[in-house]
């Protein structure tokens, strides 16, 4: 079943025994690990089929073979992250509360969880207003816009929860990085991933700044919880050009470029599998 895959793509499989839990998040390098080396497993990818030319960045490695692992590392520490806006919709309840402000995304679920007055007016009427975009409360500085108040003439903020906080903050919650916790993307892609081993096709949508690390992960948490246990590739556009991924680059910084006008079908990531149950 898997012969005529394993032909058609420029890789080796080293057999070797299953990972014990213990060392399934390891990255495969090789460089000397505290891990035993005999239970990693190997990806190397040789010569690429004629049909398929070497790209300039393929073809700057320094080493006729390169060992490339394929599993989900997990992400670099204070990484920016970006989202859609749908990913944000879904977190509208008090515990689970996310906002959206000038583009910047705000998870206010701990300072909704922790205040000394949760059940206050002006508490329920933020957490009513939670997976929405506050944008338009603010100005472009991202500060509260203020309002003369017909009963004291005093300026007040037209959100009312514009000036809560925790009585250990500092700062109000629009201007603390502590609840910031990405942005929004500047646009959306949508992509469909192509499990060769099922026959199965699912459609996401993803951020333009997302790398395949991000995509890999966010495919892991909706799809397939084996999503490490693949291989990814891009089309080849029939052998012209090579279906190396590189996973920490963005689509576009991959060779698939975002079109403002796409007609037919969006592009497409395609999964191999590596015979390698692991999870993650």
């Amino acid at each position: 079943m898997f012969s005529s895959w394993y032909q058609a793509f420029p890789f080796q499989l080293e057999a070797r025994p299953s990972l014990p839990s213990e060392s399934r998040n390891v990255l495969v390098s090789n460089k000397p690990s505290a891990v035993n080396q005999s239970y990693i497993p190997k990806v190397i990818f040789s010569s690429l089929p004629p049909n398929m030319p070497t790209s300039s960045e393929d073809s700057s490695s320094t080493t006729s073979e390169e060992e490339v692992d394929f599993r989900i590392p997990h992400p670099p520490p204070n990484k920016l992250k970006f989202y859609t806006s749908d990913e944000v919709v879904i977190h509208n309840q008090p515990d689970d509360a996310w906002f959206v402000v000038n583009n910047v995304v705000f998870d206010l679920t701990k300072m909704i969880r922790y205040h000394s007055e949760p059940n206050s007016a002006t508490m329920k009427y933020l957490s009513a207003f939670a997976g929405k975009d506050l944008s338009s409360y603010f100005d472009e500085h991202g500060e509260p816009r203020m309002q003369v108040s017909f009963v004291t003439g005093a300026k007040v903020p037209i959100f009312p929860a514009a000036y809560e906080k925790l009585k250990a903050d500092t700062a109000y919650w629009w201007d603390d990085s502590k609840y910031q916790i990405g942005r929004i993307t500047r646009q959306e892609r949508p992509i469909r991933l192509i499990n060769t081993l099922t026959s199965h096709t699912d459609l996401m949508t993803v951020c333009e700044e997302d790398t395949i690390y991000d995509i890999q992960a966010k495919y892991r948490d909706l799809y397939n919880h084996h999503a490490g246990s693949y291989i990814w590739r891009k089309w080849t556009k029939n052998g012209k050009v090579s279906g190396r991924l590189f996973l920490n680059r963005t689509l576009t910084e991959n060779g698939i470029p975002a079109t403002k006008d796409e007609i037919g079908p969006p592009p497409s990531l395609w999964l191999f599998y590596t015979n390698d149950f692991t999870i993650g």
